[in-house]
């Protein structure tokens, strides 16, 4: 039995007593995905934007003095998760490039690769139950599980970060699809802060997901007033019953702290009205 909960929780095995704190900043780039995550001297970046992101995102980095990163994960190959990926391939230094086995035939996609490979550099696959380090946070994919190739978005790296007794949880854009492979997964789902899959659309955070993951506080990176609707009033109607605090990056970038044992929100700049 011991054998056993070493390989089906890895997190559980290698968890690190909190010290500092661990700040998770949800960028506002309009309808797209940009986190960073820092732990003492360590970075990490999920996805990177759309292409027109990119001023705004590289003032973001100089403004909080990133450097380098210990690692980048592009969730999925849609332009609005690695638009940017690109140029911040070229410009940091980076440890390790974590990115799904997905191929398309954009632009975007094709200048992230060429990028890669102009850097020397390869990519890591995001399977279930590999975890590396972020300071004295652990960080472990959950997803994708199975050939999810045909759907980009249900293809998604999912990332689990644990930090003291709070943990995160970044889901991309899976949908309902992929939460139902998670859901029959080795790792574990439970979560105290939720980056809300796929903007917000109804097709993601089921309520069997929402029951497993069980947020105290869920964030959605979502445009102000965009064309898809997002997020869905089903969603958020779900988040609200379910006494989870909501925060939306339509209204600003949102920060949450975590000192191992709590975390708290709060709003940094105003919504640049995306």
């Amino acid at each position: 039995m011991k054998l056993l909960l070493w390989l089906l929780f890895p997190v559980l095995a290698f968890a690190q007593p909190a010290t500092g704190t661990l700040q998770v900043t949800f960028i506002d780039v309009g309808q797209a995905d940009c986190i960073l995550v820092r732990q003492g001297d360590d970075s990490l970046l999920i996805d990177a934007g759309n292409n027109d992101d990119l001023p705004l995102i590289e003032d973001y980095l100089q403004v909080q003095k990133v450097t380098r990163f210990v690692a980048v994960v592009a969730t999925h190959a849609h332009e609005d998760h690695i638009g940017a990926m690109d140029s911040i391939v070229a410009s940091f230094p980076i440890g390790k490039i974590w990115f799904p086995r997905q191929v398309t035939t954009t632009a975007t996609y094709r200048n992230f690769i060429l990028a890669v490979k102009a850097k020397g550099m390869v990519f890591q696959n995001p399977l279930p139950g590999v975890s590396f380090p972020l300071g004295a946070a652990l960080c472990t994919f959950v997803g994708p599980i199975g050939d999810t190739k045909d759907d980009l978005n249900e293809g998604s790296a999912v990332l689990r970060i644990d930090f003291g007794s709070t943990s995160f949880l970044f889901t991309g854009d899976a949908g309902k699809e992929a939460e139902e492979l998670m859901l029959n997964g080795s790792v574990p789902l439970q979560a105290t802060v939720l980056k809300v899959g796929h903007h917000g659309s109804s097709g993601s955070t089921t309520a069997s997901f929402l029951r497993a993951v069980k947020p105290q506080v869920a964030v959605i990176s979502v445009g102000k007033d965009n064309r898809y609707g997002h997020p869905s009033k089903e969603v958020v109607n779900r988040l609200r019953k379910a006494d989870v605090e909501l925060f939306r990056t339509d209204q600003g970038t949102v920060t949450v702290v975590s000192d191992g044992k709590t975390v708290s929100v709060t709003p940094t700049y105003p919504s640049r009205g995306h």
